[in-house]
C-alpha cells in the first residue's frame, strides 16, 4: 500500500501491522483461508463514491464479489465518506434497502451531490 498509496498509507495500513508483530496464536483462526466468496445470510449494498482517493471502485467491485448475494451502488461524487455526499438518490437506496426490504440493481448509479462532502457547505462568495 505504501507503494500504490502513499499518502494515505500511514492512516490506514501502517497501524494496523503493528500487532502483526505480537507473538500470540489466533484462538478462532478460520479453517477456510482461501478468502474466497463468503456467503451471507442477508443481502449487503455495497456503497462507493467514485472519486474516492483512497478506496477504488475496482476494489468496491472487489468487496462486493465476494459476498453472496450482493450489489454495488456507485456515487457519482467526491470524498471518501458516501454517506457524507448524500443526494436523494441515495436517500432512496437507503429507504428502499432498510425500510422497505428492496435490493437495488447491481451497478446502481447516484449522482447530484444534494449535501457538500462532511456537510461543510464553502459560501460561493469564498
Amino acid at each position: 500500500m505504501t507503494d500504490s498509496a502513499a499518502s494515505v498509507a500511514p492512516i490506514f495500513a501502517d497501524w494496523r501491522l503493528v500487532c502483526s508483530k505480537w507473538k500470540i496464536d489466533p484462538i478462532n483462526k478460520p479453517e477456510d483461508s482461501s478468502f474466497g466468496a463468503v456467503k451471507t445470510r442477508g443481502e449487503i449494498v455495497v456503497l462507493s463514491d467514485v472519486g474516492d482517493p483512497a478506496s477504488s471502485i475496482q476494489g468496491a467491485k472487489g468487496v462486493a464479489a465476494r459476498f453472496k448475494p450482493s450489489v454495488l451502488v456507485k456515487n457519482l461524487a467526491a470524498g471518501y465518506t458516501s454517506f457524507a455526499a448524500a443526494n436523494n438518490c441515495l436517500f432512496g437506496v437507503f429507504y428502499g434497502f432498510f425500510v422497505l426490504s428492496q435490493m437495488p440493481e447491481d451497478g446502481y448509479t447516484c449522482g447530484e451531490v444534494f449535501a457538500p462532502a462532511f456537510g461543510v457547505q464553502i459560501l460561493s462568495s469564498f
